[in-house]
């Protein structure tokens, strides 16, 4: 690992509690979607067991959970891409991805979202 991976994983490390609101909230923000959609796409009635109303980013533990963080080698500005992967209730198989940089959302959306590098690329670049 070079110096400059070692700075990018140090900026994670001091920086996680920063990001860690930004990332949740949207997480919240998005799930009603992801819910609707669960049900949408395997044509089921909504059934508050399988996928509750979530009232509070606090109740977000009963349908997440964090599995792997990766500090992409791709920054901005000396801020590294950081994806988070989930596993969640509504995509059993694939999970959860946000991409963040710094406070902001880049992408969220399927697990792979938290590792390909080309979207950070496409970011950092666009």
């Amino acid at each position: 690992m070079s110096a400059f991976e070692i700075g990018l994983v140090e900026w994670f490390y001091n920086n996680y509690e920063m990001q860690k609101p930004f990332l949740l909230n949207a997480v919240f923000a998005a799930y009603p979607d992801f819910r609707k959609q669960y049900f949408e796409d395997y044509n089921l009635d909504e059934n508050e067991e399988d996928l509750p109303t979530l009232a509070t980013v606090d109740e977000l533990s009963k349908v997440v959970v964090l599995e792997e963080v990766f500090v992409h080698q791709i920054s901005k500005d000396g801020v590294p891409y950081v994806g988070y992967q989930f596993d969640c209730r509504w995509e059993e198989e694939h999970g959860l991805g946000v991409l963040m940089h710094n406070s902001r959302v880049v992408e969220i959306d399927g697990a792979d979202c938290a590792y390909v590098l080309w979207i950070a690329e496409q970011d950092r670049d666009g």
